[in-house]
């Protein structure tokens, strides 16, 4: 019994609802949604290791994938324009490598940062991953394209990218660094950070 008198106040109060909305006066009211943009966002692997080296006379060199990232971590580098309407650039830059970590050579015991190249495809990955928008929008920078040079030095900025604007997108390209270890360099720990920025034009 009290089940069936549950039910009964709930059909109940279902009928006044109905009841009252059939006398209600309609009034239609326009309704707005705001979408807003985020600008510009970068995803990336949040740290590469060069394989180990062991000492030598001569220079040394060795390369890493972005797509060799280790672990779980982001294997390219995700660049996406939530807004669209302005030009931009996708750079790279870098600083010395040092046994501290300090980004300046000053003791002698580094590798400098124009020892450390970048290409902006790794040769066996595609050359751009279309997530949202249109692949047309994006393109390789020439001079740093892995199939058109050689390794461009961080002795300054690099452009990997270059993007129209034309409309919202998310691309994902497969940089690849190569670095020289200069003959006779100490054994240690030398390690830089790589900074990756959007420049909008």
């Amino acid at each position: 019994m009290k089940n069936t008198q549950k039910n009964i106040i709930a059909i109940f109060w279902i009928s006044l609802v109905l009841c009252l909305a059939g006398t209600a006066t309609v009034l239609a009211q326009p309704v707005e949604i705001l979408i807003t943009g985020g600008g510009f966002t970068i995803h990336g692997p949040s740290s590469l290791s060069f394989a180990p080296q062991p000492f030598s006379f001569t220079d040394q060199v060795s390369v890493v994938d972005f797509k060799d990232a280790p672990g779980s971590a982001t294997p390219y580098l995700e660049i996406s324009d939530q807004n669209g309407g302005s030009t931009f650039s996708v750079t790279l830059g870098g600083e010395d490598f040092t046994p501290g970590g300090s980004g300046i050579c000053n003791t002698g015991h580094c590798i400098p940062k124009t020892n450390i190249a970048v290409r902006n495809n790794d040769g066996s990955s595609p050359e751009i991953t279309t997530i949202d928008g249109s692949s047309s929008h994006v393109a390789l920078y020439p001079t740093t394209n892995f199939s058109n040079n050689p390794p461009a030095n961080l002795g300054e900025q690099r452009v990997l990218l270059n993007g129209s604007g034309a409309a919202p997108g998310t691309w994902r390209i497969y940089p690849q660094l190569q670095e020289t270890t200069p003959g006779n360099t100490a054994i240690g720990n030398y390690t830089g950070t790589i900074t990756i920025t959007i420049l909008s034009t």
